[in-house]
């Protein structure tokens, strides 16, 4: 390889280096040893042209020559001194010795030459050492020492065991996530049955505050599976008030533990626009992470200030701290990539390079504004798209008739708390509801009746809605028209594409009874238009 490759010119070139010229025939032995000694001028302009740090030691493990990048590095490292007395180094001894006495090369040793007796204008280096032996005079061998610097492959593939790490991390979070958003539909929907009954004053406000809290845990569960999937991207309609809510609202706990306060003003005519959504949030998410942790760590404690703006056209949304602010020669860099200030294993360097790029491939702007002790703005400036509004007109005759009339719905679902919920919830509505608790007993079902309305899991042990479903178009394709799929985990790239090509509807989990109802309404309207629609003619 191309290492390999270049501690082999290295050596050939140490070695003539230190072999000298050949001497001519006739000469003495004694003549030629002193030759071997003799540098050639030509082979000096070799060494000193290798782009990496190159010396060549002696039997007895002292410099014979060095090359300007190992000098820089190591200072002490002059013709005549021995090589331990430069690179104090626990592994430097026993490795050169056996490359000098084994007649192998030998590499894997890494330094950081500020730690090593080396110049302290290179500790950000890490070196890997490769020591090349080479035939010597009398028996005895010399080594080539190369150095390597290895510290951008190391960090690297630090960064890329940490991607991994986080992945991992991700996905394990979103599993626990989607696990929890069944128990809290039943807690949502149950608490809110209940209010709909005749209840004191007192345990009315309890049940309120257990519904309000519902959904605010199923927000952030949410927001969590949204952030920890992986999204295609795809551009929609976007409103950036909304998404500054749903960030603020995912590190609500983060500023108060902090001490950071957050203050707003969004204005809710901001107008929509066009944009790959997950993406912007990230970006918004990152820039609030940076301004957190920078009072956290300067001053303990600070403010937020986040506010949104039109200006001719484009939406500029503003993150201003009253912080530390940022150096001068920061500003200069902080938009490069894996530039970080960050100390390590709190920062990647790719946050902001990454921001800046997502926000030009909206063509948009990504700015910051700062001075020293004055705190710190970004500015996330996007262009307004029109959005086109669809409207689609009902049949009046149509709506009227909805309102009364009733359906025969399947519930599909291994939970039994999610069952007797939407039970008791479309019963309530005057609906006649069954319940399957596994893909296959609903297949049984559907086979023998008939069902205005399919509300079908999309994950359960054994047969989850995907394969049912694809069962259905084979034994009753007409009924794929009526599925209403449910799951909690909506924020998953497959279950959209899955749904997506199904043209179906999806109810996310945690639902409340309004949501419920409202996706039930279109089968009403369905059923409803059958029965109005004229009879096929016969053949």
């Amino acid at each position: 390889d191309a290492d390999h490759a270049q501690g082999v010119m290295m050596a050939r070139a140490a070695a003539k280096t230190a072999a000298g010229p050949t001497a001519p025939a006739g000469h003495s032995a004694s003549k030629g040893r002193s030759d071997r000694r003799a540098p050639d001028a030509l082979d000096a302009r070799v060494l000193a042209a290798l782009p990496a740090p190159v010396a060549a030691v002696d039997a007895d493990l002292v410099f014979m020559r060095v090359n300007e990048r190992f000098a820089a590095l190591f200072p002490a490292a002059l013709p005549g001194t021995p090589i331990l007395e430069a690179i104090d180094h626990p592994g430097l001894h026993d490795l050169l010795c056996e490359a000098r006495d084994t007649g192998r090369a030998l590499q894997g040793l890494e330094m950081e030459p500020a730690f090593c007796g080396g110049a302290d204008d290179h500790d950000d280096g890490i070196y890997r050492l490769t020591a090349t032996p080479l035939p010597g005079v009398g028996g005895a061998r010399e080594v080539v020492v190369t150095l390597e610097d290895v510290g951008d492959r190391l960090l690297t593939q630090e960064r890329l065991m940490e991607h991994n790490r986080l992945v991992s991390v991700g996905e394990m979070a979103a599993g626990v996530a989607h696990e929890l958003n069944n128990p809290l539909t039943a807690v949502l929907g149950f608490s809110q049955l209940v209010l709909q009954q005749e209840i004191d004053g007192l345990l009315r406000r309890d049940l309120e505050a257990i519904a309000v809290e519902a959904r605010r845990a199923g927000r952030i569960v949410d927001n969590l599976l949204s952030f920890t999937r992986r999204h295609r991207h795809e551009m929609h309609r976007f409103s950036a008030v909304e998404s500054v809510r749903k960030v603020l609202e995912l590190r609500e706990y983060e500023c108060r533990v902090n001490n950071v306060e957050v203050v707003t003003y969004l204005d809710d005519a901001t107008p929509q626009t066009m944009a790959d959504g997950h993406a912007i949030e990230q970006v918004f998410l990152n820039i609030l992470n940076n301004a957190i942790q920078a009072l956290a760590d300067a001053q303990g404690r600070g403010t937020i200030t986040i506010g949104t703006v039109v200006v001719n056209d484009r939406i500029r949304v503003s993150f201003a701290d009253d912080g530390p602010g940022i150096p001068p020669d920061v500003m200069d860099r902080i938009f490069e990539p894996f530039y970080t200030t960050k100390p390590v294993g709190k920062g990647t360097g790719l946050g902001l390079s990454i921001c800046k790029r997502i926000v030009e491939q909206h063509n948009g702007k990504l700015t910051v504004q700062s001075r020293p002790g004055k705190g710190a703005a970004f500015i996330v400036e996007l262009p307004v798209v029109p959005v086109e509004e669809t409207a689609e007109e009902e049949d009046p005759s149509v709506v009227q008739r909805a309102s009364h009339t009733m359906l025969r719905v399947l519930v599909v679902d291994d939970e039994r708390a999610i069952t007797e919920l939407v039970s008791r919830a479309l019963g309530q509505s005057g609906h006649e509801v069954e319940v399957a608790r596994d893909g296959a007993e609903a297949l049984r079902l559907i086979h023998l009746n008939d069902y205005d309305a399919v509300l079908l899991d999309l994950k359960m042990p054994g047969l989850g809605g995907p394969e049912v479903y694809r069962c259905i178009q084979g034994l009753r394709p007409a009924v794929t028209e009526r599925i209403l799929f449910m799951t909690g985990d909506a924020a998953s790239a497959d279950t959209r594409t899955f749904v997506e090509s199904t043209g179906s509807t999806l109810l996310s989990k945690p639902f409340n009874l309004e949501d419920l109802r409202r996706d039930i309404e279109p089968f009403v309207r369905a059923k409803v238009a059958r029965a109005m629609a004229p009879p096929a003619a016969a053949d």
